[in-house]
């Protein structure tokens, strides 16, 4: 896990998101959302590294804790985090990391903010700047080519294709389809979620055909063999 693009300014926010997850043999497990809206805090919920992590924090966020925007709650979230890590502590593949990325209206100043918690700094809450940034980061020149939504879509197939390229031991895993969330403000100042599918990302039904050819059931069919086979 995963692909994610973002543009933060201070009056919204633009992120691009792939579906793929991989298993612990890094090939395809399953696909599954990555960018999760928190309404009542004005803010959306993402993540790279562990899916399990991501998800974990966000349902905490969504029914747990008391908080009554992103700013209230980075008082409470690197606790939140490190709480959720040591769960999974016996879990966690060696050399493993996660990043939770929050993005939302900040209530004090009224605009966009963005903050990263990463297990590689004791998930301690980060003030993103505004601009662009990619995951996984694809070279500087690669983002500067960056000027509207079809040059990220271009540059999102490239980061596929860069990291098709790696043995599949090395591989982050992006697949599935590309999804674009929009975060503006509505007339009220709350927060206006827009999203659509842009795509599906090539190699979909062999990700897809993978995931079956893993499940136990299938697991000395001809097809999930042949699968296996073309995925050494």
């Amino acid at each position: 896990m995963t692909l994610l693009n973002w543009e933060l300014t201070p009056e919204g926010v633009t992120i691009l998101s792939d579906t793929l997850s991989l298993n612990d043999t890094h090939r395809p497990r399953t696909f599954l959302t990555k960018v999760y809206p928190a309404p009542h805090l004005d803010a959306v919920v993402t993540g790279t590294g562990l899916s399990e992590i991501v998800t974990r924090f966000y349902f905490h966020v969504s029914g747990q804790a008391i908080a009554n925007d992103i700013d209230h709650l980075m008082e409470y979230a690197p606790n939140i985090l490190r709480g959720i890590w040591l769960e999974f502590a016996d879990k966690i593949p060696e050399g493993a990391t996660t990043t939770v990325y929050m993005f939302g209206i900040s209530r004090q100043s009224g605009k966009f903010v963005g903050y990263a918690l990463r297990s590689t700094a004791d998930f301690n809450a980060e003030l993103l700047p505004h601009g662009i940034a990619a995951k996984p980061a694809p070279a500087l020149e690669e983002l500067q080519t960056v000027v509207d939504i079809r040059s990220f879509v271009d540059l999102a197939l490239r980061q596929q294709e860069h990291d098709r390229a790696l043995r599949r031991q090395e591989r982050l895993g992006i697949g599935g389809d590309l999804w674009f969330y929009s975060l503006n403000k509505s007339e009220d100042g709350s927060l206006a979620l827009a999203m659509a599918r842009v795509m599906r990302l090539p190699h979909y039904d062999d990700d897809h055909e993978l995931m079956l050819a893993q499940l136990p059931q299938n697991a000395n069919h001809p097809r999930s063999l042949l699968a296996l086979a073309c995925d050494p």
